[in-house]
């Protein structure tokens, strides 16, 4: 209650000063005790803290996150069902010529498609019976780049007789071709140089 009272007290003495002609601070302060301006400051400050809090309740009231949980729908995990070998076969036969052992190389390699498409030839050891993943092709802003395999995880993987005839097959019959693109993994070195690679596909 007695900080009210100064509070009334000093906007009435404001209001007084407003329809004087002297408005400056120091007749302003010799009209408060220090204790009444300490205690005003205090209620104003208050004052202009709680209404701060309810405009910004009033723009968000509340969590706007809160019970979506429980409207999100669940996620399905379906089974995934690897291709049947007449699957496969239907698949090769409906490609081009020249893309159809990217389904070896999918299937027997286990590659992504991206990987397939930056496999070269140079990464094949047909006599070790071994591929070595060490690059993909991947879109950035609409344009082919080489990069990294995804989570730039190189890694080596067997080459079974199947694949690695039905490649041999490819190469004898499309050649490995000469592609020139840039590099891209943001904070290495070799970002944005070109690279020449000689792809299979």
């Amino acid at each position: 209650q007695p900080e009210r009272n100064h509070l009334a007290e000093a906007l009435v003495h404001l209001h007084q000063l407003r329809t004087r002609r002297d408005r400056s601070p120091s007749a302003y302060r010799r009209r408060i005790s220090d204790q009444s301006r300490e205690g005003t400051f205090t209620l104003c400050a208050e004052a202009l803290r709680r209404a701060a809090e309810a405009a910004r309740a009033a723009i968000r009231p509340g969590d706007p996150c809160a019970g979506l949980a429980r409207q999100l729908p669940q996620s399905t995990h379906r089974r995934l069902m690897p291709w049947t070998c007449e699957q496969a076969a239907a698949v090769r036969a409906a490609l081009p010529p020249r893309l159809a052992a990217v389904v070896d190389a999918g299937i027997g390699l286990g590659l992504r498609q991206s990987e397939i498409f930056g496999l070269s030839v140079d990464e094949i050891n047909f006599l070790r019976r071994q591929v070595n993943i060490r690059r993909q092709v991947k879109l950035v802003g609409g344009r082919p780049h080489f990069a990294p395999p995804k989570g730039k995880k190189e890694r080596d993987v067997p080459l079974a007789s199947p694949t690695a005839e039905a490649l041999a097959a490819h190469l004898a019959m499309f050649p490995a071709v000469a592609v020139t693109l840039p590099w891209h993994e943001p904070g290495d070195r070799r970002h944005g140089r070109m690279v020449t690679a000689d792809l299979l596909f």
